[in-house]
């Protein structure tokens, strides 16, 4: 049975909340849960325990996608989505991994450990 905690993967910097967790191989070649691009070698992430109704499986996450699910969209850091009344969740015409990005940008307004590729 899988002990649930988060693992991750990849060249740090990692965040002070990820640093004592299990460094894993990179599963190059696996579907990130949010944006559903390819984990690639030299990708960081995280690899979390997802369930739904009829099952319980470990998936990947690149991180700037894992953070992005803790502090919301850009639109959503400036009030401008839905829960605000608002209509604007991520910049138009980005992927959902580019988007998730620039959430981490936007949030981390240049923390050294928040570089993203």
């Amino acid at each position: 049975m899988d002990d649930g905690k988060v693992r991750v993967f990849g060249p740090k910097p990692w965040g002070p909340a990820l640093n004592g967790c299990e460094m894993i191989p990179t599963p190059a070649g696996e579907a990130c849960l949010y944006c559903e691009e390819l984990i690639a070698e030299g990708d960081s992430g995280v690899t979390v325990v997802y369930r739904s109704d009829d099952r319980t499986q470990r998936v990947p996450e690149h991180c700037e996608c894992h953070i992005r699910h803790i502090v919301g969209s850009v639109g959503h850091q400036q009030g401008r989505c839905s829960c605000f009344g608002g209509t604007e969740e991520d910049p138009v015409g980005m992927t959902k991994r580019e988007a998730a990005r620039a959430a981490v940008r936007f949030f981390t307004k240049g923390n050294p450990w928040s570089s993203t590729k």
